[in-house]
């Protein structure tokens, strides 16, 4: 585990220190600064941005074996096995890369770069923001799943580029977004209805008492769950018959083959993962007041839209969570915010201690089980397996065909 604490740990810091610099000389550090923004500081602050995010890429395009949908991928990319034709711009990538016999990484690693590059971009107005996203995307799990559901990941990577579009309400450039999204899963065309939804830029959860109790109903729904059978066949059923795309979502899959296929637990991370929300919305109105912007109030309506959405299906249920993913990227958005307000308020104690304890925890969740255990996913990449072809081995027919 030596290995993997390594690489983490350097490309962590080495990305920390970029966006430093990017807070230090962005244009954007005391507002629009228009004056500036073409002189030698405005270059250097794009250097140190553009940096992490090829580094990043670099790092996770060449990493293998990264969970099982990571495997499904590299199978498709490099053997040509019949993938389904509903992503049009996904597919594009795809062949181009296989058409011109680029190795996996390289593929692999573009689709990294397009993620990094949406989900910093979507803050670039915000540098202060950038060091604790950074911190968050790697301490709170949403790099694994960025790995994994990568598809998904890109499309909610840039919806999360495109929400300025709705704070400056500019229809067509998020419509633009929005068709680039449903080009790389067809799924976030649901997100299309966020515009109106947030096109007043209102905190629609003003009241922290009902915050918590919807909250509590999430969980009281949760713990009910299996109750809600007959309601639950219904949703499926729609669910299934909109397309023929997810006609694998019958009741059996959904209620008995997701949860025997993943049996999931909870552990001491979890319920502190919860504590840890129950104090953000504590934070809620402080949070509202200290930031005052309409950005602020879109991504906070999201992130407990998303809490609440997380909390009501029982761990393991996946394929009921699934056209709800988009909404649980915001949490470490949201945690980012956290962690940014108690640093700019960190001369009171309260929020000093709370501050400390977060970043101890959630390091001490995400380096654990590289220090103290086996059984934690190690970093691996092509060279770990020369047994695997690293260049695809069949030709596609074409951009739009295989």
């Amino acid at each position: 585990m030596t290995e993997t604490f390594f690489v983490y740990i350097t490309i962590l810091l080495f990305m920390l220190l970029c966006f430093a610099m990017v807070q230090y000389l962005s244009p954007y550090k005391d507002g629009m600064a228009e004056g500036r923004k073409h002189d030698a500081r405005y270059y250097l602050c794009c250097v140190a941005f553009a940096l992490p995010i090829i580094a990043f890429s670099v790092v996770f395009g060449i990493r293998y074996g990264f969970g099982i949908d990571h495997a499904n991928y590299l199978d498709i990319y490099l053997y040509g096995y019949k993938w389904r034709q509903d992503e049009p711009l996904f597919v594009m990538i795809q062949n181009f890369f296989a058409l011109n016999n680029f190795p996996y990484p390289v593929f692999f690693g573009f689709l990294s770069f397009l993620q990094a590059f949406f989900f910093f971009m979507g803050f670039r107005k915000d540098p202060k923001l950038l060091v604790w996203l950074v911190l968050f995307l790697f301490f709170d799990g949403l790099l694994g799943s960025w790995n994994n559901i990568i598809r998904a990941a890109i499309a909610g990577c840039i919806w999360i580029f495109s929400l300025d579009f709705i704070v400056e309400k500019k229809l067509i450039p998020y419509l633009i977004c929005s068709l680039l999204s449903i080009g790389f899963h067809f799924s976030s065309v649901i997100l299309v209805v966020a515009y109106p939804l947030f096109y007043n830029g209102k905190n629609y959860f003003s009241s922290i008492k009902v915050q918590y109790l919807l909250l509590l109903v999430a969980f009281l729904v949760r713990f009910s769950f299996l109750r809600l059978t007959g309601v639950i066949e219904t949703l499926i059923n729609i669910f299934s018959s909109s397309s023929i795309k997810y006609g694998y979502y019958t009741v059996e899959n959904v209620l008995v083959g997701d949860k025997e296929a993943l049996q999931v637990g909870t552990s001491l991370a979890f319920y502190f993962v919860i504590l840890v929300n129950i104090v953000i919305i504590a934070y809620s109105r402080k949070m509202h007041d200290y930031f005052n912007s309409r950005k602020f109030n879109i991504v906070y309506n999201i992130y407990f839209i998303g809490l609440l959405l997380f909390y009501v299906f029982p761990l393991g249920y996946i394929s009921l969570t699934r056209p709800f993913r988009y909404f649980y990227f915001f949490r470490p958005i949201m945690l980012a915010y956290f962690a940014l307000y108690l640093f700019e308020n960190k001369k009171y104690v309260r929020e000093f201690a709370t501050l400390v304890i977060l970043l101890v925890a959630f390091s001490g969740i995400f380096f654990g089980p590289m220090v103290i255990f086996d059984n934690s996913t190690p970093y691996q990449t092509y060279k770990h397996h020369p047994e695997v072809p690293t260049h695809p081995m069949y030709k596609p027919r074409s951009l739009f065909k295989n």
